[in-house]
């Protein structure tokens, strides 16, 4: 015969559904900043592979000219890269009416309702954002 005193009162599973509840209206704003933080940093390091292809592109070809590239797949093919990401549409810019010319690598998010646009140049230390939720830099030494 069972006693009393080997259950769980409905008061200790409330109080623990409230301890459990209260832990993840903390900690899933947290975990979902932090996975947005990362998909950020993908791109960033995107970029960054892009403007180093694309300086390398610059120097080895023979008449002084970067690669535009209309999306990801061209960017990978005519760049010789392997970046893959479905959060992340890439493309590039050329400017050739500035002398030496330039150019200008984007990276937009596809999969969110927030849009969000980064870009770098050949010179910039910085890589900018332009989205709803207001404006981001990223730095790095060149």
């Amino acid at each position: 015969m069972r006693r009393a005193e080997d259950a769980f009162s409905l008061m200790e599973l409330v109080t623990v559904l409230v301890i459990i509840g209260i832990l993840a209206a903390i900690g899933g704003p947290m975990f979902i900043k932090s996975i947005e933080e990362a998909k950020n940093r993908e791109a960033v390091a995107a970029l960054r592979l892009i403007r180093t292809a694309e300086r390398l592109y610059y120097l080895d070809s023979e008449n002084g000219n970067y690669i535009t590239a209309s999306n990801t797949n061209e960017v990978n093919e005519y760049l010789d890269l392997d970046i893959e990401s479905k959060d992340w549409r890439f493309w590039v810019n050329v400017d050739t009416t500035s002398s030496p010319p330039t150019f200008t690598a984007y990276a937009e998010r596809t999969l969110t309702s927030r849009k969000r646009v980064m870009s770098i140049g050949p010179d910039s230390p910085n890589v900018t954002c332009d989205d709803s939720g207001g404006c981001c830099c990223y730095s790095w030494g060149n």
